[in-house]
């Protein structure tokens, strides 16, 4: 059927795809939807042209990137086409000698074969041949499988010289279809010399009166042979005894006085007739006496009437005449008129008439006899009338006037339609030939649906049809007679139903569903409702409109196909969740998207599809539930909920540590809208350039960052670095990225030191107390005031008693009066072997420690 769905091609692509036939549809016979794939039928496909197609479908995404397929459609062969005989008649021959099982030649000696041919293939195309006649089928058979024609009985030319019956066929298809008129079939039976010529009568008897002479004809003797088309001459002949006084003559039979002076009264003695291959005897009597005036025999009826059943077994007798002489002499009977065919034959001596051919109540219904009975004394002859009636019997079974019957017949047919009338006629006679018609059936339940009047023949129908369950009824009807026993014969009937448009559409589904990119654009496929009508292919156009939930036209249906796809009519925002997304263009029956989408809107869309068919009734209208889910895409990036983080932390804390957590948000669904979170670049440092993966780690689920090494203020202040949030989008992850900045706190983990590690100083004895004898320098290398902060006091096993701290880091002289002498020399034995140590710390934190300088005086 044209228009029918095929299949349905598919790809997968991130934008939209377009599909087209590339290669294989060179006339034409498939067309593909460009956007659902929906392979369908352009013409009516036939198995028997071409068995497979092969199809490369090529799909094209927005970008132009195509991909090929190959598609092979395997047509399934129907059995849509009946066998088909060659020939209208054929023309066989067989000799009658031939045994059975032979088969049928043609002229040419070659077997005669009916051929008959279906465009089908396989189980649909083998074939089955059936002789239709029932006396044909007494005697052949046709071969299922080669057509050729085999005796099954042994033929008799002299019986059958000519067979002319009928060969239907049917194929082995569901459903069988037969031929649209049988074959005929002319089979002639040569006859060949295989029967002896046969004498007219078993025994002849004449008188000779006296006085008679030479040549002189005595009686005629006749013979006939049953092999009529067979050339052959008979040839009459005497047999020893009597060839004295007669002689024949051997082509006409004709027996001759050759001696007059006779002997004896009578001469008793046989006639042979042969054909020069077989021959045959009969009787003959001649009796010889003095001619005298005689009377005629007389019969003991005027008239003579038998009536005998056309079947009556050959030679049974069915009537016998009796005539007698006033001389009391013997009396000769004889047919002389009435039985061209002899039919019938009579006893010389008796008068009893038998019948010696087959009779045919059809053929012949009567025979009018002339029967002559001749005195054998004076050769006196009397005739007598005999009819003999033949009474019919039932050989005949009703034949019909057509070899089939086929009828279309509308699927709408009121119970009680006449849908056709079969004849059948009876050759027999009234009695016998009353007809009486029966539906036979076992395909569909025929009997159901059809009802024949048994007298009429006529066919009506019993019940409501419907094309669409059963397009075909196939059924045998059965003509039998009223004899006894009944005949029968059969024939087929085909009634086809006209399909009628009384069916509403049927949509494929109970539900269709689909989904629709939410950035899919203008015009682009969503999905095809296909509906089917069980009608024929003239009412199976059907029409597709959205009945509801589409009032803001977002939506376009092709109106012939059924396809809905995006809309042209395209706005920033829709409005409403069931505001017209969908609009029908009527002359392509496409659905189409006529605004823009957004999952994280409205996740999808329930309508009503309704198909119409073109000359529908009001009530041919279908409805079906359509639901469209909007997919999600990666249309959104994660936001960060800050623009930038700022934390401070202190130096010297515990490696692990969480210091700050980073948090962003994707509208998306699914894996669209789940977030990860990675370590970016390093933007600024204050101190060292340290690698930013070896100071920092982030949790990918949760955005925490935590420290990997210790923190050093003196090393590095400061971090700032950018962090880097990202969606699982299959196709195309997005991402955006924020700052963090991370300051390092100073604490007092750094012990003060002096500058150099031995102070030199020297004073004369005569400076005044207070004389600064050294500077004394240190460095602390944290960062605070406070944690910078130095003091010092001099420790070790010798106090000086000479020196004292000022000012935290001024070395000076105590106040005291040096003795030149002994001072001086003290000291300078102080400043050879003293060592004069002096520790730095900090006050706050004593138990550090402190960097000692030694100054040696």
């Amino acid at each position: 059927m044209v228009g029918t769905s095929v299949t349905t091609v598919s790809a997968v692509s991130q934008s939209t795809l377009t599909f087209d036939i590339k290669q294989g549809n060179t006339d034409r016979v498939f067309q593909i939807n460009q956007y659902s794939g929906v392979i369908t039928t352009l013409k009516t496909l036939d198995y028997e042209t071409t068995a497979s197609y092969t199809l490369i479908v090529q799909a094209t995404n927005m970008a132009g990137m195509a991909s090929n397929a190959t598609l092979v459609i395997q047509i399934v062969d129907e059995n849509d086409n009946p066998p088909v005989f060659q020939q209208l008649h054929y023309h066989g021959r067989i000799s009658e000698v031939a045994p059975v099982n032979s088969v049928v030649l043609n002229s040419d000696d070659s077997p005669l074969v009916i051929k008959a041919s279906d465009a089908d293939r396989n189980q649909n195309a083998l074939l089955v041949y059936q002789i239709v006649e029932d006396t044909a089928k007494m005697f052949f058979t046709v071969d299922s499988g080669t057509g050729s024609i085999r005796t099954i009985a042994n033929l008799d030319h002299e019986t059958f010289a000519t067979f002319h019956f009928h060969v239907h066929v049917r194929d082995n298809g569901r459903p069988q279809l037969t031929a649209d008129s049988p074959t005929e079939v002319t089979i002639q039976v040569i006859d060949t010399n295989d029967s002896p010529p046969r004498f007219t009568q078993n025994a002849y008897e004449t008188v000779l009166l006296l006085p008679t002479y030479i040549g002189v004809e005595a009686l005629q003797v006749s013979a006939t042979d049953p092999d009529k088309d067979v050339p052959t001459e008979l040839t009459y002949s005497l047999t020893d005894g009597v060839l004295e006084h007669f002689a024949i003559k051997p082509s006409s039979g004709i027996i001759l006085v050759k001696n007059n002076n006779f002997f004896k009264e009578r001469f008793r003695f046989s006639v042979k007739v042969s054909d020069g291959k077989f021959s045959s005897t009969a009787l003959v009597t001649i009796i010889v006496r003095e001619a005298l005036d005689s009377a005629m025999p007389v019969y003991d009826k005027s008239f003579y009437s038998v009536s005998v059943n056309e079947d009556v077994t050959v030679h049974t007798p069915i009537l016998g005449i009796n005539a007698t002489s006033p001389e009391g002499q013997n009396i000769i009977y004889t047919i002389v008129d009435g039985d061209p065919f002899l039919q019938f034959d009579i006893g010389f001596d008796t008068g009893v008439i038998s019948v010696i051919h087959s009779l045919d109540y059809e053929t012949a219904s009567s025979y009018h006899l002339t029967i002559s009975a001749t005195d054998c004394l004076t050769g006196a002859h009397a005739e007598v009338d005999v009819d003999v009636f033949v009474q019919d019997v039932n050989d005949n079974p009703p034949i019909f006037q057509k070899m089939s019957y086929r009828v279309v017949l509308s699927e709408t047919a009121m119970i009680g339609t006449p849908a056709l009338q079969v004849i059948a006629t009876d050759k027999d006679s009234d009695k016998n030939n009353a007809v009486r018609y029966q539906i036979f059936s076992d395909v569909h339940n025929s009997t159901d649906y059809f009802h024949i009047d048994s007298s009429s023949g006529l066919i009506l129908t019993a019940r409501m049809l419907d094309h669409e369950l059963v397009q075909k009824y196939d059924f045998i009807v059965r003509a039998t007679d009223n004899g006894f026993p009944p005949l029968s014969s059969e024939v087929s009937v085909t009634v086809m139903l006209n399909d009628m448009n009384d069916n509403p559409p049927v949509f494929n589904q109970l539900l269709y569903e689909a989904y629709v990119n939410e950035l899919a654009p203008r015009g682009h496929f969503i999905t095809c409702v296909q509906a089917s009508d069980a009608d024929s292919s003239d009412f199976d156009k059907l029409e597709y409109s959205i009945l509801s939930g589409n009032e803001k036209m977002n939506f376009l249906l092709e109106k012939k196909t059924g396809i809905i796809t995006l809309s042209s009519h395209r706005k920033q925002r829709m409005e409403s969740a069931y505001n017209g997304v969908f609009v029908v263009e009527k002359d392509t029956g496409v659905i189409k998207l006529d605004k823009p989408l957004d999952h994280e809107v409205i996740k999808g869309y329930y309508f009503k599809v309704t198909a119409t068919a073109e000359q529908a009734k009001l009530d041919s209208v279908s409805s079906v539930d359509t639901e469209i889910k909007v997919l999600d895409l990666n249309d959104n990036k994660p936001v960060f909920q800050t623009n930038s983080y700022d934390t401070t932390i202190m130096e010297g804390i515990s490696v692990g540590t969480r210091i700050v957590q980073v948090q962003a948000l994707d509208p998306d669904s699914g894996a669209n809208g789940q977030v990860t979170y990675r370590l970016g670049t390093l933007i600024h440092s204050e101190g060292d350039s340290d690698m930013l993966l070896d100071t920092f780690s982030i949790d990918s689920n949760t955005g925490w960052i935590s420290t990997r090494k210790d923190l050093d203020h003196e090393t590095n202040p400061s971090y700032t670095f950018t962090v880097v949030a990202s969606d699982l989008g299959e196709t195309m992850p997005l991402s955006s990225t924020s700052s963090v900045t991370v300051a390092v706190s100073d604490i007092n983990d750094n012990p003060p030191r002096f500058m150099e590690n031995y102070y030199f100083g020297s004073i004369l004895e005569s400076d005044p107390p207070g004389e600064v004898v050294a500077l004394l320098m240190t460095r602390d290398d944290d960062s605070s005031a406070v944690n910078r902060q130095v003091s010092y006091h001099i420790t070790g096993e010798y106090q000086c008693k000479y020196l004292t701290l000022h000012y935290s880091y001024y070395l000076q002289t105590r106040t005291l009066t040096f003795d030149n002498s002994t001072c001086f020399s003290e000291l300078f034995y102080a400043s050879r072997a003293y060592l004069l140590r002096v520790p730095a710390f900090h006050p706050s934190l004593c138990d550090l420690g402190a960097a000692n300088a030694g100054e040696r005086l």
